[in-house]
């Protein structure tokens, strides 16, 4: 197991999900993550459907920024809600709302979760909500 989850999550699991953003999107977040006495830029930029991490440091522009205690961010990549650490002033960003939201679905969820169902597919019923909707269905005669 690595020592560093952020890394693994930027260098892996990242790439693997990039199929869950809408076609089109453009833009660049950059993660300043506070580790001690230093500070972590990670950039990820999104352009023609395709998705680039970087990780310098130095401060470049970018349409979202997202600051965050290394720790707390660590837990995001492990499966915490993004939502709850926004909340509890754990996580906080500037720039274009809908960079982040949309980043957050390049996320795990929780230990289990299966991950969206609709979000890869634009809303549109996949196979395996027709399958859990007709299997409610089934359940509730």
């Amino acid at each position: 197991m690595s020592v560093d989850p952020t890394a693994d999550f930027f260098s892996g699991t990242v790439q693997q999900r990039t199929h869950l953003l809408p076609v089109g999107l453009t833009g660049t977040i950059r993660f300043d993550l506070r580790r001690g006495r230093r500070v972590d830029h990670w950039y990820v930029s999104f352009a023609d459907s395709q998705l680039r991490v970087a990780r310098i440091n130095d401060e470049r522009d970018a349409e979202c920024v997202v600051s965050a205690d290394g720790a707390a961010f660590d837990n995001l990549v492990a499966g915490a809600n993004p939502a709850a650490a926004v909340l509890r002033n754990e996580v906080s960003f500037r720039g274009q709302l809908r960079i982040f939201v949309l980043f957050q679905r390049l996320l795990p969820g929780p230990r289990g979760d299966t991950g969206p169902q609709r979000a890869a597919t634009g809303g549109a019923v996949t196979e395996q909500g027709v399958a859990a909707q007709a299997a409610v269905g089934r359940a509730g005669r």
